[in-house]
């Protein structure tokens, strides 16, 4: 059965933003250390691990942390400006993400996601343009992640300028760097209107991991909200409660034969408490695998819990 592991962004984040104000390294230690006490307690094998966990708290404090909570590295997320397109920036760029591929050979994965962050300019080009840019960057960097064994992918991203939210660009994006593979993310193609089990029909054979995310509308003033087409915010759900039908993904991913990890996209529950929310997510996406492996499926409305 696929392990299940869990994104951490959603907690570390505000940990993160604290810190850059304060600039109080024990507090950001102490908060890092509950986080994944709580990913622990809540039967968590593995959490994934962003450059930003490591580029502020140090490579070493993390594997410390996560080995004395007995949690394994699932994926490691380094960010980069792949888009970007002054040309003498370029050679930087690809040599940065190759060693953010030895930070996760470092780290115990064989993941590497690739993340673009939009530069400055980025309205200024088109996005056939934009995918064209990060296309020539990952067709440098990808040859050495596959070099050392490990699996370089990218995701159907919610930044809309990016143009990788549409399964029909993620695909043509995947045909021109071949060794790629996707992330794929549960909720990020319903920013295009896009079904979630109808978009994997584009990449049966080149998923590489895998991001379970429940979505919901947000409220116009939320910090964190993506927007979709029509400008509509929207925002991370708690696994479960939200528009899209995770027993139809996964179900539709294990016929698909993918076999590697499922990660938690995680929001806490509407009543601000982690541990039982954390909990609760795991058991949700577990008992799901385990009626799609012992052959029950799901019937409409059949709840996972």
């Amino acid at each position: 059965m696929n392990q299940i592991s869990l994104m951490t962004m959603n907690m570390t984040g505000r940990l993160f933003f604290m810190y850059r104000i304060q600039k109080e390294i024990d507090t950001l230690q102490d908060g890092y250390d509950e986080i994944m006490e709580m990913a622990e307690a809540a039967g968590y094998p593995a959490v994934d691990v962003t450059a930003w966990e490591t580029g502020l708290l140090g490579t070493d404090f993390v594997m410390e942390t996560l080995k004395k909570h007995h949690l394994r590295v699932s994926s490691y997320i380094c960010f980069g400006a792949f888009a970007a397109m002054d040309e003498a920036g370029f050679a930087g760029r690809v040599e940065d993400a190759k060693k953010a591929a030895d930070e996760a050979e470092r780290l115990g994965t064989d993941v590497i996601m690739l993340v673009t962050q939009a530069s400055d300019d980025i309205d200024r080009y088109t996005k056939d343009e934009i995918r064209a840019q990060q296309v020539r960057h990952w067709r440098e960097i990808v040859p050495y992640i596959k070099g050392k064994g490990m699996h370089a992918v990218i995701e159907d991203f919610p930044d809309l300028r990016l143009g990788l939210c549409r399964a029909e660009d993620v695909r043509s994006v995947l045909d021109q760097v071949p060794a790629l593979e996707l992330v794929y993310d549960s909720g990020n193609m319903i920013l295009e209107k896009e079904d979630p089990v109808r978009f994997l029909d584009l990449f049966e054979g080149r998923i590489g991991y895998v991001h379970l995310k429940d979505m919901r509308k947000a409220p116009a003033d939320h910090p964190a909200a993506d927007h979709d087409c029509d400008g509509m915010p929207m925002c991370t759900a708690p696994t479960g409660t939200g528009m899209i039908c995770l027993p139809d993904v996964i179900e539709k991913l294990v016929k698909m034969g993918y076999k590697g990890s499922m990660t938690v996209e995680f929001a806490v529950n509407d009543d601000g408490k982690y541990p039982e929310s954390l909990a609760r997510s795991r058991s949700y996406v577990e008992e799901i695998l385990k009626d799609v492996y012992s052959g029950a499926g799901f019937s409409e409305g059949k709840e996972a819990l």
